[in-house]
């Protein structure tokens, strides 16, 4: 998890999968986070195997 906070911090503006978010996958765990200037805020940590869209869908 580290080396994706590393990785995040290198490429913040990498993968986005929900409005307003990016995320980067740590098998199995998907990290959500927004950019905020040059800082990236983890917003959540979710299990990849769970149904992601629903539990966003869910709010």
């Amino acid at each position: 998890m580290h080396d994706a906070g590393r990785a995040s911090a290198r490429w913040p503006h990498a993968r986005r999968n929900q409005p307003g978010l990016r995320s980067v996958l740590v098998s199995p765990h998907v990290i959500f986070y927004r950019v905020r200037g040059d800082i990236a805020q983890i917003i959540r940590i979710l299990d990849g195997r769970r149904d992601i869209e629903d539990i966003f869908a869910d709010g």
